[in-house]
């Protein structure tokens, strides 16, 4: 997609026969709404909507800015609750596959004292998932501090259904290489799964600022041979139609500006490149 078309992917319409049967028709449409990879604003859509003063019809032009911390606020738990998801579906999965011993539970251990765990992350933030399973159907599960009993309800691939604490949910599931995408009513998220071992990263002598979308440069604000720190503005795109101003990652000297005002540039385009500190 270029810069000359409009970004948005999709729209969800709702209609009805007055505005509350439109609107719970949206909010219903919102929940059922499952597209992994693809980033939106399901979540805000979902708390706009649901919001009291949304639903009586008591608001202005200014009901997202009075009440933003509230539409946007980080659900914590929703990351933890995501990652158990996962375990529990990874583990009742590679039993449904097994061909020996099918009705013994994955990762089943006659030492009481070692649960099966499993190591994951959301948000590039690590969580460690584990559980131990009476094998009805029933899962204890803890992370950290947080604890839950969980009952299966129902399992298929793409798919696994839930009761936490009593709250019934069904949980999407797509997975993509090492990423696995959950979605239930209440939360969307992206699980990856780490590697098994460490891997080496060899130490890279330059950094480069890449542009993150299709468009036009607008104004460059460094030149060959500045030096620069982390955080230091390099390049002010027109995208999306915002500015977006790329910014320094590493403290370095500005080797080479490779674009000029005006250029059309697409993602991953390479637009600065500077020599590291240590190496200049």
């Amino acid at each position: 997609m270029g810069i000359h078309y409009d970004p948005m992917l999709a729209k969800l319409i709702a209609h009805g026969s007055d505005r509350q049967t439109a609107r719970r028709k949206l909010l219903s449409g919102l929940n059922r709404l499952f597209a992994p990879g693809v980033s939106t604003n399901r979540e805000f859509l979902i708390r706009a909507l649901d919001h009291p003063d949304f639903a009586s019809g008591s608001y202005d032009t200014g009901f997202v800015d009075q009440h933003l911390e509230t539409l946007i606020a980080p659900d914590n738990r929703a990351d933890t609750l995501a990652a158990s998801v996962v375990a529990i579906y990874s583990s009742k999965r590679q039993q449904v596959q097994a061909t020996i011993l099918p009705d013994v539970p994955a990762n089943y251990r006659n030492n009481p004292f070692r649960r099966p765990s499993m190591k994951l992350q959301v948000g590039g933030v690590p969580i460690e998932v584990s559980w131990q399973t009476n094998g009805d159907g029933w899962f204890a599960v803890s992370s950290g501090d947080w604890q839950a009993r969980a009952q299966l309800v129902s399992f298929e691939p793409g798919g696994i259904r839930l009761s936490i604490d009593g709250i019934q949910e069904l949980y999407r599931i797509a997975e993509a290489g090492d990423q696995v995408f959950v979605q239930s009513p209440s939360m969307s998220r992206v699980v990856t799964r780490p590697p098994r071992y460490p891997q080496a990263n060899a130490r890279s002598e330059h950094e480069s600022a890449y542009a993150p979308m299709p468009g036009q440069v607008l104004r460059i604000l460094v030149e060959a041979g500045q030096q620069v720190c982390a955080g230091d503005a390099l390049v002010i795109l027109e995208a999306m139609k915002m500015e977006q101003t790329l910014r320094a990652t590493a403290d370095g000297v500005v080797e080479a500006v490779l674009v000029k005002q005006g250029d059309v540039v697409a993602p991953g385009d390479r637009l600065v490149e500077i020599a590291q500190k240590s190496d200049a």
